[in-house]
């Protein structure tokens, strides 16, 4: 495993506007990459704090990258309730055949909505959700079928 990484800035005294209160507000966010079944593992996660508000956010990504196979992830949250919701992402690719000459792709965006915005819109929605094939690993005459087919779900 490679070394940890974790950056820190923390501000303290800060002060809220029109108020004599004072706070400590500040992000903290670390990385660290590792190998795994015969591929790299990486993560990043970031979190940021307010204590004049009792604000936060974080976020954090995932991947995952070996000879075949390409995988991310990643997803955010926050204290805040917004109208456009928080959005999580991910993606695979996975090539096949001889020397990865085919593969498969998919990608989906989520969007999590929260308060009165989930109530009318649905707590969890899928934004976009696609799945691409590259060459279809049965062999075919040529102009018989696409080197490409895009499947929206």
């Amino acid at each position: 495993m490679k070394p940890f990484k974790l950056h820190a800035h923390v501000f303290t005294n800060v002060r809220q506007p029109g108020s004599a209160s004072t706070g400590v507000s500040g992000i903290v966010s670390g990385a660290v990459d590792a190998a795994a079944g015969g591929g790299a593992l990486a993560t990043q996660v970031s979190f940021g704090f307010d204590t004049r508000d009792g604000s936060w956010s974080a976020a954090a990504e995932l991947s995952f990258t070996s000879e075949r196979i390409t995988a991310t992830a990643v997803i955010a949250a926050s204290s805040a309730c917004a109208e456009a919701g928080t959005l999580g992402t991910g993606t695979l690719s996975i090539a096949f055949g001889e020397a990865g000459s085919s593969s498969l792709k998919a990608d989906v965006t989520v969007v999590k909505r929260c308060g009165e915005w989930a109530a009318a819109q649905g707590l969890i929605m899928v934004r976009r959700c696609r799945l691409t094939v590259s060459k279809p690993v049965l062999k075919v005459p040529i102009g018989m079928a696409p080197a490409l087919e895009t499947i929206l779900c």
